[in-house]
């Protein structure tokens, strides 16, 4: 099955070890880029980066997209379908915009658009997923603007900037399943 789709400003693909550019390296070491990221811990070098790209190629329950512009096919961000769970038909979604001048304007809005149809129509799963840190507004916004609700709260969840932070719990059923 090959998954992906394409919108309006934006495209989804599975990325590719030959994807990963300096660009993409640099988002992953850029604090403001991943200040909500589990990735922020380390330092990430270009080996590293195409590991995790590898290694998502090759799992049968997590599928990694690229978030491409349609115009010029640049690579803007990433979003992240899984773990899924087969057994109960969920999975989680995350992700990203790393081009900082691509924030703000819709283009995570539109990507999660397009994954949440990847999830529901292509990969047949119930329900979808995502975790953000309770400070994040702006993903809550584009969680909420694709039809996710707020489903719990798990107080003191994080550590972050010296201190802690709540996470948020999202969840979208399928309408058709």
């Amino acid at each position: 099955m090959s998954l992906g789709l394409i919108g309006e400003r934006v495209s989804l693909r599975p990325l590719t070890v030959a994807d990963v550019s300096d660009d993409y390296v640099a988002w992953m070491n850029d604090p403001i880029t991943n200040r909500f990221m589990e990735t922020r811990w380390r330092a990430h070098s270009r080996a590293d980066v195409e590991g995790f790209v590898a290694d998502k190629a090759a799992s049968s329950s997590e599928h990694l997209f690229g978030i491409f512009l349609t115009g010029d096919g640049r690579h803007v961000g990433n979003l992240k379908i899984g773990p899924i769970d087969a057994n109960h038909g969920r999975g989680d979604l995350s992700y990203f915009i790393g081009e900082t001048d691509l924030r703000g304007q819709g283009v995570a809005s539109e990507a999660v658009a397009l994954g949440v149809r990847i999830a529901f129509e292509q990969l047949k799963l119930r329900k979808l997923t995502a975790g953000i840190y309770a400070r994040n507004g702006e993903s809550g916004r584009v969680l909420a603007k694709n039809g996710f609700a707020a489903e719990g709260r798990r107080p003191s969840h994080f550590a972050f900037e010296g201190g802690r932070d709540d996470m948020v719990e999202y969840g979208l059923l399928n309408p058709s399943a």
